[in-house]
């Protein structure tokens, strides 16, 4: 067990950390919650219209009367409102009442306050332009998302579904001939009638509820659907195949993913349980040979692991520090298993992360568990990217084969549950105490150690020699460093442990004469550039 007297990270209290999470702040603002959503739909694509008929369980879940405000895209027509069956006047006005969401949208009042723990059931009616609702992402193809508010949710906490999804769906899809309707969920059926395209679909879980439609070539395995647009049909079959192999690769890694059958489709690059899109540039540029196979393996990867962080356990994308789960990790998992593949390709990729990672970290920056988006539509800087997944791979390399056995427990433990840093970080150190030191300095602060090698003594006494050297860490950064003494007849290896702009001296008794000292000889702690890590030995 190592010592952590001397740090300078943000102290974390085992016993206590994750008893206040993000997530019940966000439970605090919602007054009633939708248990269960069913929604029917009919596209027009001639006449670019959308119609909707949306029926919502209802639940007061606060001690208090709350008025039942709904939140529209603006410019969806509302025709009728029912409350508990019965027609009720309504007022409609444009407004914005969380302000994560781009636009103003319609705010929808029927006019009712609930009583605490009372249930209702709301019916909304509406129409609305196909192109305002959904995003257009190539000729006649749609991905209708939560952010363009296409169906009805609480005009309080709209995004409600991105934090801490708690809602059920039924999907039902009526397209005209010609067009494919997927969502995240099962498909139940799918059949024609009168002329048209009827999909349904259950998600039985609660996520947003994601719809793309549009003309696809449509090819499936056993368990993988893989959908591209008509001009990229001759390279659907190597995309199927690539999708099923990573597939594969990341369920050697971790659990099966509990879907009967995953999406994989040419669209915007987003995930959502079992739907996947890839990004159209992407593909189209694999189509004319103008990327390899090694961009479109790692994005499926990458994709693909999202099914997990992300879709099977949930990540809060507006808490602190979720890119960390939901985007880094992801990152690096599709990394462990192409550098098999491709190990040029991702040391490359590896030694580029990390030479941004040092060229632009400071200590002023906000520490990756403080980093948050702040409305729908924000990036993550590049640098706190770059030091996303340098930091899951020195987590790894500290932990060995103990880094995915953990992950693989996480992903048991809250399977179908939201989780956040926090959670993240309890488990870890819990059950692994020796990583409290990587999370407090290094996650929750900035840490980058300078070291630099000095030599106290080296004496030749009888038949030992007495070798005494201090590591002196002139910045932030407590790390349990690996120590190699070569000696003119055998190798001497001890760990030591070196706090934040501290230093440990250290002493070896040596059966024959030292030639040099190594710190960190396997790199596992990311450490500044001007860092010393070797010592050549001259006896004093």
């Amino acid at each position: 067990m190592y010592s952590t007297s001397k740090g300078h990270g943000r102290q974390i209290n085992v016993r206590n950390l994750g008893e206040k999470y993000y997530l019940d702040s966000v439970n605090s603002l919602v007054d009633w919650l939708a248990k269960k959503h069913y929604l029917e739909v009919k596209l027009d694509f001639e006449k670019q219209k959308l119609s909707a008929h949306s029926i919502i369980n209802i639940e007061n879940r606060s001690n208090w009367h709350v008025p039942l405000l709904i939140a529209l895209n603006k410019r969806a027509k509302v025709s009728r409102v029912l409350f508990n069956k019965e027609k009720v006047d309504f007022t409609e006005k444009v407004e914005k009442l969380d302000s994560r969401v781009l636009a103003d949208y319609k705010v929808i009042d029927p006019r009712k306050n609930l009583a605490p723990r009372e249930e209702c059931i709301l019916e909304v009616e509406y129409t609305g332009p196909i192109e305002d609702l959904g995003e257009n992402i190539l000729d006649e193809t749609y991905i209708f998302r939560l952010e363009n508010l296409w169906y009805p949710v609480n005009a309080k906490t709209p995004l409600l579904d991105y934090q801490a999804p708690q809602t059920t769906y039924e999907l039902k899809v009526c397209t005209s001939p010609g067009y494919t309707a997927l969502a995240a969920g099962e498909l139940v059926k799918r059949k024609s009638t009168d002329g048209m395209e009827m999909h349904y679909f259950s998600l039985d879980k609660p996520s947003p509820l994601v719809l793309v439609v549009g003309k696809y070539h449509l090819i499936s395995s056993d368990r993988i659907v893989c959908g591209v647009f008509t001009k990229h049909r001759e390279c659907a079959t190597e995309i199927l195949n690539k999708a099923q192999s990573a597939l594969n690769e990341l369920e050697k890694l971790f659990q099966r993913l509990p879907y009967t059958a995953i999406y994989v489709v040419e669209g915007l690059e987003y995930t959502v349980h079992n739907l996947i899109l890839i990004d159209y540039d992407i593909l189209d540029k694999y189509y004319r040979k103008a990327l390899d196979s090694y961009i479109l393996e790692k994005t499926l990867l990458k994709l693909l692991a999202k099914c997990y962080w992300g879709g099977l356990v949930h990540v809060n994308k507006f808490s602190p520090g979720a890119f960390w789960i939901n985007d880094s990790l992801p990152e690096y998992i599709a990394y462990t298993i192409l550098k098999k593949k491709y190990p040029e390709r991702t040391s490359a990729q590896l030694n580029k992360t990390i030479s941004e990672y040092l060229a632009k970290t400071t200590e002023e920056e906000k520490p990756l568990a403080e980093i948050a988006l702040e409305k729908i539509d924000s990036k993550i800087p590049q640098v706190a990217k770059a030091r996303g997944l340098a930091l899951h791979y020195m987590l790894n390399r500290f932990m060995r084969e103990d880094y995915f056995k953990a992950l693989s427990a996480l992903l048991e433990k809250y399977s179908w549950k939201t989780v956040n840093i926090e959670k993240f970080t309890k488990y870890f150190t819990k059950h692994y105490p020796r990583t409290k030191w990587f999370f407090e300095d290094w996650l929750y602060s900035n840490a980058l150690p300078l070291y630099k090698l000095k030599l106290v003594d080296l004496v030749n006494v009888a038949n030992d020699w007495y070798l005494g050297f201090k590591i002196i860490n002139e910045h932030l950064g407590r790390a349990p460093l690996d120590v190699v003494v070569k000696t003119e007849k055998d190798i001497v290896r001890r760990r030591v442990w070196v706090g934040s702009k501290d230093y440990k001296k250290v002493v070896f008794r040596l059966r024959s004469k030292p030639i040099e000292v190594l710190i960190d000889p396997e790199h596992k702690i990311i450490k500044h550039p001007l860092s010393e890590t070797k010592l050549l030995l001259k006896e004093k």
